[in-house]
């Protein structure tokens, strides 16, 4: 089972704290999962999910699903009101059964 997820599915405010993360990134790199964020290959977090994804994954996870990567599908650029443009991180995430 995949998932993409959209900008509603992600924490869009946090990317502001990780922008020299996501500066290293690829379309295609691999990250791993955790229960409410995205890491690196080093660990580090470069993406937290929203309340109404993370809601999304427990319901998914309830059906036997367990999320095992993710991989980057798109690195755009969001701009807040009166703000500077800065890169988000939009992937998918892999379910695989129990």
């Amino acid at each position: 089972l995949t998932i993409q997820l959209t900008f509603r599915d992600v924490w869009l405010y946090f990317f502001f704290s990780c922008q020299k993360l996501i500066y290293h990134l690829n379309t295609g790199d691999v990250l791993q999962v955790d229960d409410d964020c995205c890491r690196n290959s080093k660990g580090q977090v470069v993406l937290r999910f929203s309340k109404k994804l993370m809601e999304r994954i427990k319901i998914i996870k309830q059906k036997n699903y367990v999320p095992v990567k993710a991989k980057i599908r798109f690195i755009v650029y969001w701009q807040k009101e009166d703000d500077d443009e800065i890169r988000i991180i939009l992937p998918e995430i892999y379910f695989h059964k129990n």
